[in-house]
């Protein structure tokens, strides 16, 4: 169950900074919340990242 919802955070998460850079792209004149997006989007996936980097380094201990 929490593999699915962690795919489900995932997918939602890339729809929305798709739709931000879509908007960016787009040429809207006020963009500074989809940038935050992206910012976000941008450490949730490092810090998953890491975790998962973390775990593997764990592992073979």
């Amino acid at each position: 169950m929490r593999k699915i919802l962690s795919l489900i955070g995932a997918l939602v998460l890339f729809a929305l900074a798709w739709a931000a850079g879509h908007d960016i792209t787009s040429g809207e004149p006020d963009v500074w919340m989809e940038q935050a997006m992206l910012v976000i989007a941008a450490l949730v996936a490092l810090i998953a990242l890491a975790r998962i980097f973390w775990k593997k380094t764990r592992k073979n201990r």
